[in-house]
């Protein structure tokens, strides 16, 4: 579950910039940074990915409470999905003037606002095809094993576990984003959540707000 409705388009802003990707044997190392100029200096801004749930939180707070979808000043409040590499960011945008209401719903749930230089890591771990001809068919013995582009095999043949072996080998693509210390670039430190824990608070927020929403009391 996720701050709103998922139903924001998907884009890739030109935030991030890359630096360097870099490659050894079993891994490969991409970096971004993020290009600070790029952000509005008139809005206050959060990022977060699936590891790092805390913004996540506050934004579904002030998008259910204060910037509730049903309103229009649900327009002045942004969430972006970030497409970069094997990996999905979130940005939340919105005035700097509701910053103060920021800091009191991180309050409410045992945090405060920090301002800092931070580095996003993501892994992933893939399979690469290093020779599919290596690997056409399994002979009867060889049924348990996995054969990439089987479909594509003329004739049956038999594989030896060396070939299968150098076919298919795993490695890990870890990308790093770099988010400079920024005013108006908020972290929320003091307390973590687990991802069933943010679920259930998320409900009731979303629950909470919509009934405000109803009542006009918003």
């Amino acid at each position: 579950m996720y701050p709103v409705s998922t139903s924001y388009p998907v884009s890739k802003p030109t935030f991030f910039e890359k630096k360097v990707t870099a490659y050894d044997k079993t891994q490969r190392i991409t970096i971004y940074r993020l290009n600070v100029e790029k952000l509005s200096k008139d809005e206050c801004h959060m990022f977060w990915d699936f590891s790092s749930l805390n913004a996540r939180l506050i934004a579904t707070a002030l998008e259910f409470i204060t910037f509730h979808p049903h309103t229009k000043l649900n327009e002045k409040f942004n969430i972006t999905p970030i497409p970069c590499d094997d990996s999905l960011l979130f940005l939340c945008s919105f005035p700097k003037e509701y910053k103060e209401i920021c800091r009191r719903a991180a309050k409410t749930f045992g945090m405060h606002i920090t301002n800092t230089w931070i580095v996003m890591a993501s892994t992933k771990e893939r399979e690469d095809l290093i020779d599919p001809s290596l690997a056409l068919t399994l002979s009867y013995d060889h049924k348990e094993r996995r054969v990439p582009f089987k479909e594509h095999a003329e004739k049956e043949k038999p594989v030896s576990k060396g070939a299968l072996k150098e076919c298919v080998k795993k490695h890990t693509h870890t990308t790093f984003f770099e988010i400079p210390k920024s005013d108006n670039i908020l972290w929320f430190e003091g307390r973590s959540f687990t991802e069933p824990e943010l679920n259930r608070l998320e409900e009731e927020i979303t629950e909470i707000g919509n009934s405000l929403q109803k009542l006009g009391l918003d």
